[in-house]
């Protein structure tokens, strides 16, 4: 408690008035400390802001990603070739009942399918052998390939042939890359046909996915279409 005196402030008062509004002072100037500013600014094209000192810390690199590198993580699969097979002739059906372009009619569906070793297997199952001429009965563009590992499809035709056919398909390897890759339009070849070979004609590549097996194997899903089904000749 600050006394007065007859209505004066002697000098000892007066001095610790003067002390009191220092301190008062010096408390406002610390509080508000000028000199260590923190800046919010909004970044170019994204609604986020960030909060930048004069020293920001450095961010860890997200999960997955290698510095200086655009690296996709791959969905595994746990299907075997059977099943991969069979979902492949879902699309195959959708994409044909769901056609703008389908003529109203009676179709004769038929369904082809190759497959190297056991369908219910993993598509890593067996090897890639070089030269493996067990895959021979599925051509594109005359060649094999080795790490072909499945080929189903599906024909839709008229049964009175006033239309196009539909033909779409799914080839499954043990790879992430194949020739297919490279391939615009190409025509195949299927020599497993009880009733004899068959070639396709008129092929494309409509979607690919790269997967991984549940033992960590990269493996790739191609769904095609083709535009004619013909009997191969010798």
């Amino acid at each position: 408690m600050i006394l007065m005196n007859k209505g004066h402030l002697e000098l000892g008062e007066i001095a610790i008035i003067a002390l009191l509004l220092v301190g008062i002072v010096a408390g406002i100037f610390i509080f508000m400390n000028p000199f260590q500013q923190t800046s919010v600014q909004s970044m170019p094209g994204n609604n986020s802001t960030v909060v930048s000192n004069s020293s920001p810390p450095v961010p860890a690199p997200p999960a997955n990603i290698t510095p200086n590198a655009s690296v996709s993580a791959l969905v595994q699969v746990n299907e075997s070739l059977g099943q991969l097979m069979d979902d492949g002739m879902v699309r195959a059906d959708s994409r044909f009942y769901g056609s703008k372009d389908i003529i109203t009619g009676n179709y004769s569906i038929n369904t082809f399918r190759f497959a190297l070793g056991y369908e219910n297997n993993s598509p890593d199952s067996i090897p890639v052998v070089k030269n493996d001429a067990r895959v021979s009965n599925v051509l594109f563009n005359g060649h094999y390939v080795d790490s072909l590992r499945a080929f189903i499809f599906r024909a839709y035709v008229l049964k009175d042939l006033s239309g196009p056919q539909k033909i779409y398909g799914t080839a499954i390897f043990f790879s992430n890359e194949t020739p297919l890759d490279s391939l615009s339009n190409f025509t195949m070849y299927y020599g497993t046909d009880p009733q004899g070979p068959q070639e396709l004609d008129g092929c494309a590549v409509l979607s690919k996915n790269v997967s991984l097996t549940m033992s960590g194997n990269e493996t790739s899903i191609y769904d095609v279409s083709c535009k004619l089904m013909t009997p191969a000749y010798p």
